[in-house]
């Protein structure tokens, strides 16, 4: 978990990934994945970070989460 109470910005803003990118010292957006239930926010928001973003159905996440995010990547 990474906080940083100077960051006050909330999704769409790409400030916290961008935070969270540079501590981990991540160079290559394109090897990160952003996984979220909602386009308006978390798709948005990898996008204008640059991080490719899946859009996992939240219905369904509980059930049948990893079944569909492994059958999403694959």
């Amino acid at each position: 978990m990474f906080v940083n109470q100077n960051i006050n910005a909330m999704k769409p803003l790409p400030d916290g990934l961008n935070y969270i990118l540079a501590k981990l010292n991540i160079e290559d957006k394109g090897k990160c994945l952003f996984i979220g239930d909602r386009q308006e926010l978390d798709g948005i928001c990898a996008e204008r970070a640059g991080i490719p973003f899946l859009l996992i159905d939240n219905d369904n996440a509980n059930d049948n989460f990893y079944k569909s995010l492994s059958n999403k990547l694959a």
